[in-house]
């Protein structure tokens, strides 16, 4: 298994953006599995450059389901409100992972109330109803938003509600 090697950390963190840019793209090239990269990738989508985020973020399109062993690291990376780009794909990561992402419901439901970004509410919403049944802790905050969220909030909490609960909750 190959993983970054501390010089291409440390590039990761230098303050020429294209040094962090070729130090992801060569962490990259060098796993053949990106859910080795998750971190790096999260840190990465809130680079601020614009070519480092872009390069993250098509990689963690590319992402599927991360181990479930990386929840604890995905959430420090949702603990992080004012990074908008992070917390959506941390959200979206965790919501790839459907039950097993359970032990994110708490922090999945602080989003979606909280949170001064509609397309991060809007993902912890998508992800409460990847969870499913696990997420039926979020009830509460889920039929707030079903009832006062913008018409696409609403669509996803109520699917939401559907799938933790059933069809008859929403």
């Amino acid at each position: 298994m190959d993983v970054p090697t501390n010089e291409t950390g440390n590039d990761l963190e230098n303050l020429n953006p294209n040094v962090r840019y070729h130090a992801l793209a060569a962490m990259i090239d060098g796993n053949p599995s990106l859910g080795q990269l998750t971190a790096e990738l999260l840190r990465a989508s809130n680079d601020p450059s614009p070519a480092v985020q872009q390069l993250a973020i098509a990689k963690l399109e590319d992402l599927e389901s991360p181990d479930p062993s990386q929840v604890p690291d995905i959430l420090r990376f949702i603990q992080r409100p004012a990074d908008s780009e992070t917390v959506y794909w941390g959200i979206t990561l965790i919501g790839r992972m459907g039950a097993e992402g359970a032990e994110a419901v708490p922090m999945l439901a602080g989003a979606l109330a909280n949170s001064p970004f509609p397309h991060v509410r809007e993902k912890a919403a998508w992800a409460l109803g990847q969870i499913g049944p696990a997420a039926e802790g979020a009830l509460a905050v889920l039929q707030d938003a079903a009832r006062q969220g913008s018409p696409r909030l609403s669509r996803l909490a109520s699917q939401a509600i559907e799938r933790s609960v059933g069809k008859n909750a929403a």
